[in-house]
């Protein structure tokens, strides 16, 4: 039997995010330097890879996507109102080899912004339905906890500081 990783947590984060709408939250928005590409202060995330962190993920996904995906429209409309979370996982110990979902994902992160902040990042698929094709996606981006909490980050967004 193969051992999954705690931080696989797939079912359970896109239950928790399709049980809020993606406009509910009353968190007050990021600061312009929450939102960034390389979260180079991203805490050590040694003991909480399992599904502790899956609400507050899902917490910053719900603040943060509006703003990255801002300027995605389709046909004149925004698309980035309805996105589903097809994937939620940690990326603590990707840079083993196995599984090759969580370590590609590492890879990538690895290769963004070093080892250091792929290790204590987790990664999320996202897709927008409302999109027409190509800007669907599915888009991989990451998420990771810094001193006021969670924030995603990704190359796609503008540098802030």
């Amino acid at each position: 039997m193969r051992h999954v990783p705690i931080g696989l947590v797939i079912a359970a984060a896109v239950a928790v995010a399709a049980a809020v709408p993606a406009g509910s939250t009353t968190t007050n928005p990021p600061r312009s330097n929450e939102v960034a590409r390389c979260p180079h202060h991203a805490l050590n995330l040694a003991g909480r890879e399992g599904i502790r962190n899956t609400a507050g993920v899902v917490s910053a996904l719900r603040r943060d996507v509006p703003r990255a995906f801002h300027n995605l429209s389709s046909m004149g409309e925004p698309a980035w109102p309805k996105y589903d979370i097809s994937a939620l996982y940690s990326l603590t110990g990707g840079s083993l080899k196995e599984p090759q979902l969580i370590h590609r994902a590492w890879a990538t992160a690895r290769k963004l912004c070093g080892t250091q902040t792929a290790s204590r990042s987790w990664a999320v698929t996202l897709s927008f339905p409302l999109c027409q094709l190509p800007c669907a996606g599915p888009y991989t981006g990451y998420v990771s906890r810094v001193p006021r909490g969670w924030v995603l980050w990704y190359p796609w967004l503008r540098r802030t500081s």
